[in-house]
């Protein structure tokens, strides 16, 4: 297990490739951070998370870095094997390979087998391309993933798995009902999205914002409304709308998700998922479009000497 370590996630849509490839090399020293995450953007065309993260490798010495995460349905499982030889070879072993599905489709189990089929073909390719040699092996992975059934389904195919945008209690429930099913668990990470802007009503709008994206998505919703915030985020659009310019959060909100917050209130953060059992919380910083570089950059040094 990671102990007391966190991990930092950059999105390419948010802080630039350059950015991360500066952040990488100034954080390398962090002994606290252990983990870089470059998630992979939806959109088609973008930036690539594992060309990201070989840059990162390259100007580290120490943090794991890798992708969080990449559709490996979209990969072919040779190319992508021999992609990651070159990243373990280049990197002494530190690159971190993040998968999901993407869409689930109309059978969502059929595509989680199919997923755990390419990794399994990926994993035996790489095994294929590094036969009798001591040093180069399959990078650590993780698995994302929201469900309950799906966490059990992935339990023994990778080192752990990756949560998003939950509360503290729900990670605790999936992490238990994961323990008593299967006896084991994997290593748990959760991304806990942060929101930041010089102007406090800015930020608390792309907070309230991120939760209507999530909302649409229906495994989310149900998940909103366990956790009891589904009418929250509903009322938190209604303010959002109106355009009125004072904007409180409600504490439902605030257990998944914070904007503007003093480091008391991020070390509480992470402590109330730590106790729920995530063994490697990973902050993801989140940006206005337009914002200065070295302001974001100053907040994700400051986040990443967090523990």
């Amino acid at each position: 297990m990671h102990g007391e370590e966190i991990a930092i996630a950059l999105r390419s849509t948010v802080v630039a490739p350059r950015t991360a490839v500066e952040l990488a090399k100034k954080l390398d020293g962090i002994r606290s951070l252990s983990h870089i995450f470059i998630p992979e953007v939806s959109q088609k065309g973008g930036f690539q998370s594992l060309e990201i993260s070989s840059a990162c490798l390259g100007v580290s010495k120490r943090l794991r870095i890798g992708s969080g995460v990449i559709r490996i349905l979209e990969h072919d499982p040779d190319l992508l094997a021999a992609r990651l030889l070159t990243l373990q070879a280049l990197s002494d072993n530190r690159f971190v390979l993040g998968i999901g599905t993407g869409k689930p489709g109309g059978d969502p189990k059929k595509t989680i087998q199919s997923m755990l089929e390419r990794l399994r073909a990926t994993s035996n390719s790489f095994g294929k391309s590094v036969k009798g040699s001591d040093h180069l092996r399959m990078p650590e992975t993780f698995i994302a993933t929201l469900r309950r059934g799906i966490a059990k389904a992935v339990i023994g195919h990778s080192d752990g798995i990756l949560l998003n945008f939950c509360p503290p209690e729900y990670a605790r429930a999936l992490i238990e009902s994961v323990r008593r099913n299967t006896g084991r668990l994997p290593i748990v990470s959760c991304y806990l999205k942060l929101f930041y802007s010089r102007r406090e009503d800015s930020a608390k709008r792309m907070l309230i914002q991120e939760f209507v994206n999530y909302n649409v998505n229906p495994s989310y919703h149900k998940m909103f409304e366990l956790a009891g915030v589904a009418d929250e985020i509903a009322s938190a659009s209604s303010v959002l709308s109106s355009n009125r310019e004072k904007i409180n959060l409600s504490e439902g909100l605030l257990r998944i998700s914070l904007a503007n917050p003093s480091k008391e209130e991020l070390a509480r953060h992470i402590n109330r998922f730590r106790d729920a059992g995530v063994d490697l919380p990973c902050l993801y910083p989140y940006f206005q479009g337009d914002e200065d570089e070295s302001f974001m950059m100053r907040k994700v040094e400051e986040i990443a000497t967090l523990k």
